[in-house]
């Protein structure tokens, strides 16, 4: 995909945490209504991965809770509205971050998203309209809502607006994801093969490949971005295109499967371009980062990578793939892994995401350190907990979702700490976790995980 086709970016180092002691160094999650939001400060840099659910709630929640405006890197480490959406919102704030850290995924369709929003939607539309029935049908294993998008449920989960529910079964963009991606990572693992063929050493670039700049963008975009950016950064999207792009759907689509699919494709390529241009117009330099699992590598000293490897060339997803593209920007699996590794001053972190875990090396040594929770502590990560196998401080965020966590997250080494726990009364807490000795120890006021079983 991109790390067979270039190297690791070199870069300035970004403006660290301002004035920052050892003392200050400490862990928080974020009590977002829904998804995640995990904040690191340490006198090496500060990062927030993720921001949950709501693009408006995050900005105000960082200032309260973190009593900062500024962080050194955000990092996405996956397109769901409930890891990307408070991203969002930190760009469209007054907030600051010196660079933002994205999927390479983003970068291969983001050609593609940069038309005009009403001709980006009409092309998505198009393309799942001419899907064959036994295609579709083929990778659907749940009955999808049906509901119309007037339904306030459906547009709250679209819109960022938190609210409760029994977690769902995986979405029909998330299965597409599961179905195709083999499919495209062997045609990317030959891709990668002639590559690295003597043959093609000191090759001239390639037409379908995007080579970024110091700021982190392609000159293919940058002309688009400029233009997108100054209709559409600080607008509200809701408020200027949902109801179209809904009304489209609902009127093409008698299908539940197909509208389903058509929706949250929509959704996740708005989102891209959403991150894209308030990064843009912010000026905020921006890494890509490529699922690599096997070969990770790059980031920084005190925040590294690894399922995944910086780059800085990607080849462009293919015109008549750009739905499988798309949907693999959502897909759980690859979401982004980071590890900030200890540095005396603390322990390490692990931060998780919505990965399984599966075929990433994890370091030998996680005794004592943080992990985030997996995908919140659901039943579909829960290899995880036997890949990590060690005592360790677990964080889980969370809505108030009856059926999570599961009972390998219960019984984990460790101690284990909710934002929110299942049948509790309580409200959300900041999961706080200071750097004491070397060590973390969580704040006298936080609460230990009291979920029942």
């Amino acid at each position: 995909m991109i790390g067979a086709l270039g190297q690791f970016r070199s870069h300035p180092s970004p403006q660290l945490t301002r004035g920052l002691s050892a003392s200050d160094a400490h862990f928080r999650a974020l009590p977002v209504g829904r998804g995640d939001a995990f904040y690191l400060r340490t006198a090496a840099g500060s990062v927030l991965v993720d921001g949950g659910l709501g693009r408006y709630a995050l900005p105000n929640l960082f200032r309260k809770d973190v009593k900062r405006t500024f962080v050194d890197v955000l990092i996405v480490t996956h397109n769901d509205a409930d890891h990307a959406n408070g991203i969002a919102g930190f760009l469209k704030s007054s907030l600051e971050a010196a660079e933002i850290w994205l999927p390479g995924r983003f970068l291969q369709v983001l050609p593609y998203l940069l038309s005009p929003w009403e001709t980006v939607v009409d092309e998505l539309v198009a393309r799942v309209s001419v899907m064959h029935d036994d295609q579709l049908m083929a990778l659907v294993a749940h009955e999808p809502s049906s509901r119309p998008s007037s339904d306030p449920s459906y547009r709250s989960q679209m819109l960022g607006i938190e609210h409760r529910q029994q977690e769902s079964p995986q979405s029909i963009v998330q299965r597409y994801a599961e179905a195709i991606a083999p499919t495209i990572q062997g045609e990317e693992s030959g891709e990668t093969a002639a590559q690295h063929s003597p043959s093609r050493v000191g090759r001239a670039r390639e037409p379908s490949e995007l080579v970024v700049d110091d700021g982190g963008w392609p000159l293919e975009v940058l002309a688009s971005l400029e233009a997108c950016a100054e209709f559409e950064v600080g607008l509200s999207w809701e408020f200027v295109s949902h109801r179209r792009d809904w009304q489209l759907i609902d009127a093409l689509f008698q299908d539940p499967y197909r509208r389903e699919l058509a929706r949250g494709i929509v959704v996740a390529a708005h989102r891209i371009r959403e991150i894209a241009l308030a990064a843009y117009e912010r000026g905020v330099i921006v890494r890509w980062f490529e699922h690599a699992p096997h070969a990770p590598g790059g980031g920084l000293p005190w925040l590294q990578p690894l399922s995944a490897r910086e780059v800085a060339r990607v080849r462009r997803a293919p015109p008549d793939q750009l739905l499988e593209y798309l949907a693999l920007t959502v897909f759980n699996r690859q979401s982004l892994v980071f590890w900030a590794p200890p540095l005396g001053e603390h322990g390490g972190v692990l931060f998780t995401s919505d990965s399984d875990l599966d075929g990433i090396r994890l370091p030998k040594v996680l005794q004592g350190a943080i992990v985030t929770a997996p995908h919140h502590g659901s039943q579909h990560n829960a290899q995880a907990y036997a890949r990590v196998n060690q005592a360790v401080w677990w964080v889980r965020s969370d809505a108030r979702v009856r059926s999570r966590p599961c009972s390998q997250y219960l019984v984990a080494p460790g101690q284990r700490i909710c934002t929110v726990c299942r049948g509790s009364l309580t409200p959300k807490q900041s999961v706080i976790l200071w750097a004491v000795g070397g060590y973390w120890q969580a704040d006298p006021g936080v609460r230990t995980c009291l979920c029942s079983p």
